[in-house]
C-alpha cells in the first residue's frame, strides 16, 4: 500500500464515526469498531447526511484550513446527481471524494485546495472568479472578525467582490480571470486561506490585504462618490473626477477600452428601438449602445493600480493601458502620446520637462 493509500485511509477512518454514529444510544459499539470493507460498512447502516453548517468536523478530519468546509461540502456534492439534488453529502460522496481527490493530491495542500475550490471537471485546470465564492461566503458566515457584516446584505456582496478581485490581482496577470495551479502557488493565496482563519479583528494589521475591511471601506467610498446616480457603474465621464481629475482623459479612456464591459441590459428592457425618454434606465441606455463601463470590480483593480503604480499587478495594468497597438511593447510614440495629454495634470509644485529631454 502506497503513501498516498495510507493517508486517505487514516483519513475514511477519522470520518467514519462522522457519518456512521453509534448504533444505539444505550451502545458503546461503533460501527468502526467493526474492521468489515468501507464498501461493506456503508451497505448494513444507512449514512448520516451532512448539511454544509455540519461540515466542519469532516474539514477537520481532512486536515485543511477550516474556511474551505463550504467548499469541500460543495466538491462532495459534486460526486453524485443524488447529492446535488438533495444538498447533502453522505458517506458514498465523502468516500468518492477521497479517493479520486484527496488520495490523488494529499499531502500537496495547495494542490488539494486548488482543486476542492475548483468548480469545473477532472479536465479542468482554472479557477474562475465564481469558485471563491463559496470561500468567502465561509469566511463572512462563520468568521466573528465580520459578524457585523451580517446585517448589511448588499455590503456583503460588494465585500465579497473586492476580495475576489484582490486575489486575482495579485496573481499579476488581472484582465485573464482565471488562475492556475501555478498562479495559485506563486500568489501564495493558500497561506490567505490558512491565515483568514485566525483573524480576530476586520481592521487589524495581521489580517490578509484582500480581507481588510478598511481597504474595502475607502475603495466603496470612492465608488460610491463617483457614482452620482448610484446604478453601480462608472461612465468615462464619472471616472475622469477621480482623484481631482488628476488622470488625462486620453489615459481613462484606455483604462475602460481594456478593462471596462458592456452592462448586461436590465430584465425586461428592450434590446433595442427603445427610446431614453420610454426608459430612463442609464444601465439599459449603456447596454443598448454597447457602451463600455467601469462596475464595481473594475473599479476595485483600478483603484489597486493608480494607487500603487510600482507594484508588479500595477505596472501589467498600466502596460496595456500604454500598448495602444497591442504588440506587447510600448513604444516611444505611445509614452509621448500619452505624456502629452498627461503633463498639463501635473501639479504646479513639481517641475514639468519635456518628454524627449528625459531620454
Amino acid at each position: 500500500m502506497g503513501e498516498k493509500e495510507k493517508l486517505a485511509n487514516y483519513v475514511l477512518d477519522l470520518a467514519r464515526p462522522i457519518f456512521f454514529p453509534i448504533v444505539s444510544a444505550g451502545s458503546t459499539e461503533t460501527v468502526t469498531e467493526t474492521y468489515q470493507p468501507r464498501r461493506s460498512i456503508a451497505n448494513h447502516q444507512k449514512s448520516v447526511s451532512l448539511k454544509r453548517e455540519e461540515f466542519e468536523v469532516v474539514a477537520i478530519c481532512c486536515r485543511i484550513p477550516r474556511h474551505l468546509t463550504y467548499a469541500l461540502h460543495k466538491k462532495c456534492l459534486s460526486m453524485s446527481e443524488e447529492a446535488k439534488t438533495s444538498g447533502n453529502v453522505t458517506w458514498q460522496e465523502f468516500e468518492l471524494f477521497v479517493e479520486s481527490v484527496y488520495q490523488r493530491y494529499n499531502p500537496d495542500v495547495e494542490a488539494l485546495a486548488f482543486e476542492i475550490l475548483k468548480s469545473g471537471g477532472k479536465n479542468d485546470r482554472w479557477l474562475v472568479p465564481n469558485d471563491f465564492k463559496v470561500f468567502v461566503e465561509d469566511v463572512l458566515e462563520n468568521n466573528t472578525a465580520f459578524a457585523f457584516l451580517a446585517s448589511s446584505p448588499d455590503f456583503q456582496a460588494r465585500f465579497t467582490e473586492t476580495v475576489i478581485v484582490r486575489l486575482f490581482y495579485s496573481t499579476h496577470f488581472h484582465g485573464r480571470n482565471r488562475l492556475s495551479l501555478h498562479d495559485f502557488r506563486t500568489a501564495g493565496i493558500y497561506k490567505i486561506i490558512a491565515d483568514i482563519e485566525s483573524a480576530t479583528n476586520s481592521l487589524g494589521l495581521h489580517i490578509p490585504p484582500p480581507f481588510s475591511y478598511k481597504d474595502f471601506y475607502v475603495i466603496y467610498c470612492a465608488f460610491w462618490e463617483l457614482d452620482k446616480d448610484h446604478d453601480m457603474y462608472l461612465t468615462l465621464h464619472d471616472l475622469e473626477r477621480y482623484s481631482d481629475r488628476g488622470l488625462s482623459h486620453a489615459a481613462l479612456a484606455r483604462v475602460i477600452e481594456c478593462y471596462g464591459r458592456v452592462p448586461v441590459l436590465p430584465e425586461g428592457g428592450a434590446a433595442s428601438g427603445t427610446d431614453d425618454e420610454a426608459n430612463p434606465n442609464t444601465v439599459a441606455m449603456l447596454a443598448r449602445n454597447r457602451i463600455k463601463c467601469f462596475g464595481f470590480k473594475e473599479f476595485v483593480a483600478f483603484i489597486m493600480s493608480v494607487e500603487d503604480k510600482t507594484s508588479v499587478p500595477g505596472l501589467y495594468y498600466w502596460f496595456r493601458v500604454l500598448d495602444i497597438d497591442e504588440d506587447g511593447l510600448v513604444s516611444l510614440l505611445e509614452i509621448e502620446t500619452f505624456w502629452e495629454h498627461q503633463y498639463t495634470k501635473v501639479p504646479e509644485q513639481y517641475t514639468v520637462y519635456d518628454f524627449f529631454s528625459l531620454m
